[in-house]
């Protein structure tokens, strides 16, 4: 099965397109087998294209968060990443943190997420109207 031009990382069988990516090896252990393979749903080279190189896109960006996971990257306890806060992607730039063990200090663990507005943290979201 060869790659097809007009579509970057697919190939076509029984006229339909199918999605195929080579895990990296570095990140094979992530992962069943060594290869992501799936139908775009497509017998349009038009329309399986850009649903080709979307996905690619979001499998780049996933990998590069795996990696830099797995990496042994130096003072990489001291980053202020937001899935390391109890609070999430919600944690104020400029609060203090506990940093790395996901203890974060500002907001009291996000539970203030879920209060009324005006209550709780002063660290609160706005109300939506």
């Amino acid at each position: 099965m060869a790659e097809n031009k007009a579509a970057p990382h697919s190939f076509v069988k029984d006229g339909v397109y199918y999605f195929i990516r080579r895990v990296p090896n570095d990140l094979r252990h992530h992962y069943t087998s060594s290869k992501i393979s799936y139908s775009l749903r497509t017998r349009s080279v038009t329309v399986a294209a850009p649903r080709a190189v979307r996905t690619a896109q979001k499998l780049d960006e996933y990998w590069y968060h795996l990696r830099i996971n797995d990496s042994d990257l130096p003072g990489k306890h001291m980053l202020r990443m937001a899935g390391k806060h109890r609070c999430g992607p919600f944690h104020p730039a400029d609060a203090p943190c506990g940093g790395y063990s996901g203890q974060c200090e500002a907001v009291g663990g996000g539970e203030h997420l879920l209060a009324p507005e005006g209550q709780g943290s002063p660290h609160h979201l706005p109300a939506v109207r």
